[in-house]
């Protein structure tokens, strides 16, 4: 079993964080970001609202349920969206239960509303605004919460922080993403390998840079774990990879640790920074690859705790070497595991936002400081 090498709350004492209200409007469903903030937030001694801004997404469930979930956000961002007094409603809702709750701090984990509607909703609170964003900036959209009254925004790639910090109303800061310990480790009871084992695995969905260089990996035994591939790709040179399910949380540490290597394809707009699976691979103890990008070495040593490369002549060539050597890849998922453990969980990365929030100026050198002290 993973444990914390230092518990949620012990971090938060060590950090002098003080106790906090804090509302999270956010989807709520199992291991979405949200999810992972708030029971973090809770196990470090802090009141939490949970704020359902959309309907359950139906992870883990088949298909049709996803399919179902995307037609109806499509209504929504198409329709409902753009009706005026659809939006007014929403934003009532909201308020009223941001103001019978009475946050100290409001965090947001995606652009979900329009300046005036966070100007008109931090009035009525009084709370502290903040966004902490998952995404990569290509899918940041009109980048509304850069001309809204926050009082910080966070992101996880140095470049969208290089970008936005001049232009944004509220101070801009660097939080890389992060692993959930409570959530991402192996089950207690025994557990049945078999249907997780092979040579390369990845979980995510099957965007084209994924597909691209899945499809040049057929010598290999791979699994691709994930929702359902989109209707216009033409999938059938990865068809027998594809396994057309997510995993999560247990699951996830199961199918990453039973892959002789998790191989992590980062999507081209991740410019600087990593993704979530870069954490979450390291933390559940599996040995990952993954594509180099400049922020690799603030959180990982290059070789010892992961492994990257650079194109398909690298990746294959690296492949060849680890898979045939198992004691290498062991020493390198335990080194990272241990750094994940001891750096970067949800505790660590939201005892620093809150720090922040408090007015504590970002450490340099530190997850969480800007570009320019690095």
């Amino acid at each position: 079993m993973t444990t914390y090498p230092e518990s949620p709350r012990a971090i938060a004492e060590r950090e002098g964080m003080a106790v906090q209200r804090v509302f999270i409007p956010g989807e709520f469903y199992p291991d979405s970001f949200a999810s992972h903030i708030a029971e973090t937030l809770e196990a470090m001694g802090c009141q939490v609202m949970r704020y359902a801004i959309r309907p359950d997404r139906g992870v883990g469930t088949g298909a049709f349920r996803q399919r179902l979930w995307m037609a109806r956000e499509l209504l929504n961002t198409t329709v409902l969206q753009r009706l005026p007094i659809a939006r007014r409603r929403a934003l009532e809702r909201l308020a009223a239960a941001a103001v019978r709750f009475a946050p100290d701090i409001v965090l947001f984990t995606y652009d979900y509303l329009l300046p005036g509607e966070v100007a008109e909703l931090k009035a009525r609170t009084g709370a502290r605004f903040a966004l902490w964003y998952p995404d990569a900036i290509s899918n940041l959209g009109r980048m509304a919460c850069v001309a809204a009254p926050f009082d910080a925004l966070f992101f996880k790639d140095p470049y969208m922080v290089e970008v936005l910090r001049d232009l944004a109303r509220g101070a801009v800061h660097y939080l890389p993403e992060a692993y959930n310990p409570a959530r991402h480790r192996l089950p207690d009871g025994p557990f049945d390998r078999a249907p997780y084992v092979c040579d390369v695995a990845t979980a995510g969905s099957l965007h084209v840079p994924r597909f691209s260089v899945f499809r040049q990996l057929r010598d290999y035994d791979c699994k691709i774990w994930g929702p359902a591939p989109p209707w216009w790709l033409d999938v059938s040179e990865v068809e027998g990879m594809h396994q057309r399910r997510y995993v999560i949380n247990e699951e996830k540490a199961v199918a990453f640790t039973s892959a002789r290597v998790l191989l992590n394809t980062l999507y081209p707009s991740e410019v600087e920074g990593l993704n979530v699976r870069a954490f979450e691979a390291a933390g559940v103890g599996a040995f990952q690859m993954l594509d180099w990008r400049p922020g690799l070495a603030d959180f990982f040593e290059d070789g010892r705790e992961l492994v990257s490369f650079r194109g398909m002549a690298d990746l294959k060539q690296k492949l060849a070497y680890y898979l045939a050597r198992p004691e290498e890849r062991a020493a390198i998922a335990a080194a990272g595991q241990a750094r994940a453990q001891r750096e970067h969980t949800y505790a660590h990365r939201l005892a620093l936002l809150l720090r922040i929030l408090g007015g504590e100026p970002a450490p340099g050198g530190e997850p969480g400081a800007d570009p320019g002290a690095r």
